[in-house]
């Protein structure tokens, strides 16, 4: 599911049967938290338990646990940086907890940037200077997720 992100757009796609969300244009950790607790159920998040379709698609992959308790574990968050200010702020939108993808620059990136009157090198050398960062981050929880 591509949306804007709001909590109602969350709830009906997920009532549905959606297993991912995919937020754009994200420019700050505020506005991937909001998708992460959105997204998910508690005690991890917010998502409220709506109606609909979705255990009934779903249960019979559950191993007999049933849609809403292997729902958290199965979902997946993506979240677009797409402008300056999302590139600025890469490395604490990586770091929101229920983030499980970060896309910097798409073909959004271009126009933005010319618009923000940025000349596209310094554009490449911010985006692959925050794609560095999100890597870093990536590394250490990697890392930890190896050794602990």
């Amino acid at each position: 599911m591509h949306s804007p992100a709001s909590e109602h757009v969350f709830q009906q796609c997920a009532d549905i049967g959606a297993l991912g969300f995919i937020v754009p244009t994200v420019d700050t950790p505020q506005q991937a938290l909001a998708a992460a607790n959105w997204a998910r159920y508690p005690p991890v998040a917010r998502r409220s338990t709506g109606g609909g379709q979705a255990p009934r698609v779903w249960d019979k992959f559950t191993g007999g646990k049933g849609y809403a308790s292997t729902y958290n574990d199965n979902v997946v968050l993506v979240v677009m940086i797409e402008t300056p200010v999302g590139i600025a702020n890469a490395y604490e939108i990586a770091s929101v907890p229920g983030v499980d993808v970060v896309l910097i620059g798409n073909f959004e990136c271009v126009p933005t940037a010319r618009a923000c009157c940025l000349p596209a090198a310094v554009w490449r050398q911010q985006c692959d200077a925050a794609a560095a960062l999100v890597q870093k981050l990536l590394d250490v929880n990697c890392m930890h997720s190896v050794w602990s």
